[in-house]
């Protein structure tokens, strides 16, 4: 059982990475140097979402990715507490004496069931690939043939 826990907590994270890395290009891709910009010392991914955000809201409304990317932004952005409430959680006992993490902070409060990190895991997944096809579909390619 716990396997299957440390499985799902390990997919939600790789996921996550993933999305934060093509978000990250997507910037790369509005603004040459974005990847290197460390506003006060730390590139946080917190710090990534606003600066993209940024960006996609200053690009031409006529971008054909512009309403795509907007969209993007906003549920990363809404995603990194969700995954801060994740990796910062401890571990504990719940009250049915399984083991997982759990978390109560400055985020909010969250008990993290194999299910909810399954959800979250999912939702992470299905942002990354969004933020693929916005990449993929020609943004990348243009970058690159610029470079």
């Amino acid at each position: 059982m716990m396997d299957d826990y440390y499985r799902e907590v390990g997919r939600a994270v790789y996921q996550f990475a993933g999305l934060e890395r093509a978000v990250a290009w997507l910037g790369e891709t509005i603004e040459r140097g974005f990847n290197q910009k460390v506003p006060d010392n730390h590139w946080s991914a917190k710090a990534i979402g606003l600066e993209f955000q940024k960006l996609v809201e200053q690009l031409p409304r006529d971008d054909l990715d512009r309403a795509d990317m907007l969209k993007l932004a906003s549920e990363y952005r809404l995603l990194v507490s969700e995954r801060d409430m994740l990796v910062h959680g401890n571990p504990h006992t719940a009250e049915d004496g399984t083991q997982r993490l759990g978390y109560n902070a400055h985020h909010g409060s969250r008990d993290w069931t194999i299910g909810a990190v399954r959800e979250i895991g999912n939702k992470f997944e299905s942002l990354s690939a969004m933020a693929g096809t916005i990449l993929h579909r020609g943004r990348y390619q243009r970058w690159e043939a610029e470079s």
